[in-house]
């Protein structure tokens, strides 16, 4: 694990905070690599999953089909998705879909347990992990309220730069295309 200071939306300015960072993948066994084209259903109602995902490369857009199919979260590398099955969720009414190609890592509910089991850090782990997200999704849903669209775009764009940019040699960050749609589906609003 290590500790970034990583920079986050707070009120109309930004505040520095320091988020543990944690790398899942040190914690978690190996599994059989599952990849996704493009736009692949990775599971839906329709066709539900009982497993907690690990992003090895790509990206995720994780919907919920509650109200109108808002986009709960995009998960890259290193990122989770897939955790109501922690929690033995039998009426999911969530989706993932590939954003690029993708190739995950999967476990269910017992596999995960056994593990805590075996190494009670992942249990510390997968806490941090999941503590963390749920600040992230506080400040999103705070976000949607406070500020209009054109600063949720910015903000938006901010937290990909944060979650998965790649600084180029000229100091910039780079951030990974997206559809409009996508973009403003996960701001909540309309293209």
């Amino acid at each position: 694990m290590t500790t970034q200071a990583q920079t986050t939306a707070s009120g109309r300015g930004f505040a520095k905070q320091s988020i543990v960072k944690v790398d899942l993948s040190a914690y978690l066994p190996r599994r059989p690599i599952q990849e996704f084209p493009k736009k692949a259903i990775v599971y839906s109602p329709q066709n539900p999953s009982d497993s907690l995902y690990l992003v090895l490369s790509g990206r995720v857009k994780v919907s919920s089909a509650l109200g109108g199919g808002e986009i709960a979260g995009i998960v890259h590398k290193g990122g989770l998705f897939g955790e109501p099955a922690l929690v033995d969720a039998q009426h999911r009414s969530d989706s993932a879909v590939a954003l690029d190609p993708v190739t995950l890592m999967a476990w269910n509910r017992s596999e995960i347990e056994q593990q805590v089991e075996l190494n009670p850090m992942l249990g510390v782990a997968l806490f941090r992990y999941l503590a963390r997200h749920c600040m992230e999704l506080a400040e999103r849903m705070k976000t949607m309220v406070v500020h209009r669209t054109n600063e949720r775009v910015m903000l938006a764009m901010l937290q990909f730069a944060r979650d998965a940019g790649v600084t180029m040699a000229d100091g910039s960050t780079r951030v990974e295309s997206m559809t409009h749609q996508t973009l403003a589906e996960y701001v909540g609003t309309s293209r």
